[in-house]
């Protein structure tokens, strides 16, 4: 499943994403990312920008967003009406990533298990807004679609 996650995921961030080998070690599960995105942030956008007239230098000089941006990308299947397991798969995404510019727990739903593209729960969007956890939905169907539930924000 990782193979069209990181088409989709390569499309939806404009990135490079790369999986992580599995760890199978109980010890060692939070702490490992499923996937790295590495993307332009922002900032490198405007600097593509031949019709822009401004001066980077300066505009450096009071924003400190970083050049490019490294995610941390855990991804879960099948995580239905559970509360518990998207209250642990939030806290899990947001231990894998303390050390990115992004953290997103991205999922994957089996048939039947909610609607595609339906609103979360408040609680669970309340969550991943508190530890600063994107929440992105991969949705495969004729086509990858990705909804975007909730913006992580860039640390």
């Amino acid at each position: 499943m990782h193979l069209p996650l990181t088409v989709a995921l390569g499309d939806h961030f404009e990135g490079r994403v790369l999986s992580m080998d599995k760890v199978t070690d109980p010890k060692h599960k939070w702490g490992n990312p499923d996937m790295l995105v590495l993307a332009p942030s922002a900032l490198s956008s405007l600097q593509s920008d031949t019709e822009l007239d401004l001066a980077l230098e300066l505009f450096r000089s009071i924003d400190a967003s970083p050049e490019c941006v490294l995610a941390s990308i855990e991804v879960k299947f099948a995580l239905g009406k559970d509360r518990a397991k998207w209250m642990s798969a939030i806290a899990e995404t947001a231990a894998n990533s303390l050390w990115a510019n992004e953290a997103w727990l991205v999922f994957v739903e089996g048939a039947g298990a909610r609607e595609a593209g339906a609103p979360l729960y408040e609680d669970v969007v309340a969550l991943a807004r508190t530890v600063e956890v994107g929440l992105l939905e991969v949705i495969v169907r004729n086509e990858l679609t990705v909804v975007v539930h909730h913006e992580a924000p860039t640390r």
